[in-house]
């Protein structure tokens, strides 16, 4: 019989005649596949208008076992096959025993078009409404069609920019594995999330899906803090939890940053939770710093708890804790009176971090803020700027405000090292080498003083502004140095350097000092060449040695 009287049979009332064809054609697929290849469309147009289970069973799994004879087929007659599955995803419920064939069936189908599915775009898009309607059934074929949105979403998340509204629908109608495909979805529909916040903070009280609720809850914080403000209590519970007790934490400080006052009244909890959740000692510190800037008292009342930390074990800890110690200090310096001993033996600890910020503290109580300090260089460049109008009245300042020029570099030395000399290298390459030598220079020392640590930099300009600082007062000379002294020798390197765009050299000049954005440009450079690994601020010496001299700790 030939197959086209076969296909026929398959669409005849009598059902013993259906079921003969359905056989004769499994039998043709057995012995050659690829004879019934020409036949696909007929066998896919006899899918969609048949009611006979039995066909929907045994033609779908002839299509299946074709495609596995064939590999182009889904390629070759992608839009029948998806036209196809529609047809059955919009006229079968698919949720009864009699019809779980015709979900068998669509699974069949979808897996002979997977390929030009998972690897071209444009078709995951053809079928992607498709998808969105099988995971409404109550039948495994759900399951089948998230098996192809799941990781598409992580891939590329814009696809599904506007079917937000069904996966949330999904989520709600009992298909609690997509509510990770919510967090991925996000930003392109926050409005929306907003209307199901109610909905959210349930899922957050269920261990199943708490984390992912809280994760999405954290960026919506993010982006608008006050809308959590009401369901503070709802999430009190959730920060004594190991799995949910960090994304809690993160909220809270969203929070805390516009409302402050908010936030207060849990922190007996907070507390009590960073007892036995060591990650919470890494992320709390900053809601109590937050909460204790709304004043001194608060501050005054929170800052023991702070301090008590800096004697747990784990100094990543001890790094955050400072900072927000910090942050309170320049409230009123007062604060830090019973602690600052405390705090002053962390300024040799071997953490660098650690060491910075506990330096910071004490500058803050000594009165040398970053504020101050950025005060005191304006001071320093508006009264050189007035005096200062020609090359000699620079070196007439100079020579008469050694003392001060002294005491000033000094603490700018603290923050940045000062090189102990300065070499230049042709106009072409505008490079320069700065080199540095132990402060201290035992008998084991790195770098003494025949064998510097040099490092490269192009921004001359800004070196150069150091060197004139430094040279008369004995702490960096400029090499080659020029016959009329260290002052000529820092004027004969900016007229070899500079262009034609760059100011004249007293224009230049006349404001000495770089600032603390300036300054700290710089101090990347030198962390970058390695320089921090190497050398440390002796505070006793008033110096920078390398580790061998002045290991860490020391």
């Amino acid at each position: 019989m030939s197959v086209e009287k076969l296909i026929a049979d398959l669409s005849s009332p009598n059902e013993d005649l259906r079921k003969n064809a359905v056989d004769e054609i499994y039998e043709l697929i057995s012995a050659n596949p690829n004879e019934l290849t020409p036949h696909i469309r007929s066998f896919l147009k006899v899918i969609r208008t048949t009611s006979d289970n039995y066909i929907f069973q045994y033609l779908g799994s002839t299509i299946s076992t074709i495609a596995s004879s064939v590999p182009s087929l889904g390629t070759d007659y992608f839009d029948d096959i998806l036209e196809t599955v529609t047809v059955l995803t919009e006229n079968f419920a698919m949720d009864d025993e009699s019809e779980g064939f015709v979900g068998i069936c669509a699974i069949g189908l979808l897996e002979t078009i997977r390929q030009p599915i998972t690897t071209d775009p444009r078709k995951f898009i053809e079928a992607l409404p498709t998808f969105f309607k099988l995971m409404e059934k109550d039948h495994s074929v759900k399951y089948s069609a998230m098996g192809y949105v799941s990781p598409m979403v992580s891939r590329s998340p814009r696809i599904f920019k506007d079917y937000v509204p069904q996966i949330f629908d999904l989520v709600k109608g009992g298909m609690t594995e997509m509510i990770s495909l919510l967090w991925e979805l996000y930003k392109f529909n926050p409005p929306f999330y907003e209307e199901n916040i109610d909905f959210l903070l349930q899922m957050a009280k269920d261990v199943n899906y708490s984390s992912i609720a809280l994760m999405i809850l954290n960026e919506m914080a993010k982006k608008n803090s006050t809308i959590m403000n009401p369901y503070i209590k709802d999430l009190k519970d959730t920060i004594h939890s190991p799995h949910t007790a960090s994304s809690s934490i993160m909220i809270f400080s969203e929070i805390a940053r516009n409302n402050p006052e908010l936030i207060q009244p849990i922190l007996p909890e907070i507390q009590e939770a960073m007892e036995y959740n060591n990650t919470l000692k890494m992320m709390a510190p900053n809601i109590f710093g937050l909460v204790g800037r709304m004043s001194v008292k608060i501050a005054a009342e929170l800052l023991p708890f702070l301090v008590e930390l800096l004697d747990d074990p784990d100094h990543n800890v001890h790094t955050v804790t400072l900072m927000e110690i910090r942050n309170l200090g320049e409230m009123d310096r007062s604060l830090l009176d019973p602690y600052i001993e405390k705090i002053r033996t962390l300024e040799d600890d071997p953490q660098e971090y650690i060491r910075d910020q506990a330096k910071y503290i004490v500058d803050i109580y000594e009165g040398r803020t970053v504020r101050e300090f950025a005060a005191a260089i304006d001071d320093h460049n508006k009264r050189i700027s007035e005096m200062v109008h020609s090359y000699e009245d620079l070196k007439a300042y100079v020579d008469e405000n050694v003392s001060e020029l002294k005491e000033f570099i000094s603490q700018i030395a603290k923050k940045l090292p000062i090189p102990s000399e300065f070499s230049t290298e042709g106009r072409i390459r505008k490079t320069m080498k700065l080199h540095f030598t132990c402060g201290m220079q035992n008998d084991r020392c790195l770098y003494p003083s025949d064998r510097s640590f040099t490092a490269e930099t192009k921004a001359w300009n800004k070196w150069l502004k150091i060197a004139l600082s430094a040279v008369k007062i004995g702490a960096a000379v400029i090499h080659p140095v020029a016959a009329g002294g260290a002052v000529d020798a820092v004027k004969d390197v900016y007229e070899v350097y500079r262009t034609k765009d760059d100011a004249d050299f007293i224009s230049y000049i006349s404001q000495p000092f770089l600032t603390s954005e300036e300054q700290d440009n710089l101090i990347v450079q030198l962390r970058k060449a390695r320089f921090f690994d190497i050398f440390n601020y002796n505070a006793q010496q008033g110096n920078w040695a390398c580790l061998m001299c002045n290991p860490p700790g020391s």
